[in-house]
């Protein structure tokens, strides 16, 4: 090889370096004029050298592409400076387009004097067709996801929605019969213990411990009807059906619940409200069962561009387990955040109280239909 670049002049060298280079080589002038074409640029364009040479390149380049390549020209013709990247379509002699890319460097003499500009283009019509390709490819899995995860909130909502159907219905019926029968026996035992004023004191106890035991169990009845229902937000709005909830929690568990609830809610829908309220009284529940709190902090503040809200609790901090193996209530709260396409969080505060924090972007609270 090395015999071979010896026996050949430095003309005829670049000659055949030129003429079989992988790309394209030419030379324009500031204006734009083609002043030389390598071989390349027959072969793949299918012009001959007399056809390019002495006219502007935008004879074979598409329309649209012109300001581009005009703009790029002039700034290297400002700036002096080499520039590359350039990415246009060419149109080949048959009428064909293929894209290319092109890098200019200025040639100057040792003064610093510009004689001339030297191009270098390569075919890159492969890559744009990969890039489109792949730009189809990709709207189109952007749709199927699109489609998946509207078709998964819509299933989510139908679920929790049954759900919360099946739940007033068995909250009703509790009501309307357990809580009903639950009274009837508590008067029951109270009427019949005047009856007995000859009976015994074991059994005068009784009839009393019935009565008592009757009207406690009624009353867990009505807690476990009112949980089932939502009477409160058919009623009441969302900040008022909150402060209901906290009182009540503090009657039914001696808990000293404190709310810090704002009031501007109206732009929240009914089954906005639904999910906010389900959320927090679940994370009430999963703080007196599980946590046994003694204290909690129920916090929904409505910033600029969000919704915070959270739950407190002094109870029985949390174990690594908790976190590993979320159980159904935590599960149907993590599915009723994806459909407000909000973030629930539960934490340990660092200062010995658990926290569970729901942060909602106003921009994106949407409940599907």
């Amino acid at each position: 090889m090395q015999l071979f670049s010896l026996a050949l002049g430095p003309e005829e060298r670049n000659k055949l370096l030129l003429e079989h280079a992988g790309a394209i080589i030419y030379t324009i002038l500031p204006d734009g004029t083609m002043t030389y074409v390598s071989a390349n640029w027959p072969r793949e364009l299918g012009h001959a050298e007399a056809v390019v040479v002495g006219r502007s390149f935008s004879s074979f380049v598409h329309p649209d592409d012109h300001p581009a390549c005009y703009a790029f020209l002039e700034r290297i013709v400002g700036t002096g400076e080499p520039e590359g990247g350039i990415e246009y379509r060419v149109i080949h002699a048959d009428g064909r387009e293929f894209w290319h890319t092109s890098s200019i460097i200025p040639v100057k003499q040792q003064d610093g004097g510009i004689i001339g500009y030297v191009g270098v283009a390569h075919d890159i019509s492969r890559l744009k067709e990969t890039q489109a390709e792949l730009h189809c490819a990709n709207t189109q899995l952007a749709a199927l996801l699109a489609s998946r995860e509207e078709e998964l909130r819509r299933v989510t909502n139908d679920a929790l929605t049954a759900a919360e159907s099946e739940a007033g219905r068995i909250g009703q019926d509790i009501h309307d019969s357990l809580c009903q029968d639950l009274i009837g026996l508590s008067r029951l035992a109270e009427t019949a213990t005047p009856s007995h004023d000859g009976a015994t004191p074991p059994c005068r106890e009784i009839l009393s411990r019935i009565r008592e035991r009757a009207a406690q169990l009624a009353g867990v009845a009505r807690g476990f009807a009112h949980n089932l229902t939502l009477h409160e937000l058919e009623v009441q709005t969302l900040p008022e059906a909150l402060e209901t909830l906290a009182r009540r929690t503090n009657e039914m568990f001696q808990t000293e619940t404190e709310t810090n609830i704002c009031e501007d809610l109206d732009f929240l829908t009914y089954e906005q409200n639904v999910h906010i309220y389900r959320i927090i009284r679940e994370a009430i529940a999963n703080a007196v069962k599980h946590a046994k709190a003694s204290h909690i902090w129920i916090d929904l503040v409505h910033e600029s561009h969000r919704l915070a809200v959270s739950v407190s609790n002094d109870g029985t901090a949390l174990a690594d387990e908790v976190h590993r193996h979320d159980g159904l209530g935590m599960h149907q709260m993590r599915m009723r955040a994806s459909l407000l396409n909000g973030e629930l969080v539960l934490r340990d505060n660092g200062r010995n109280q658990t926290v569970l924090e729901l942060t909602i972007p106003l921009t994106l609270i949407k409940v599907p239909s």
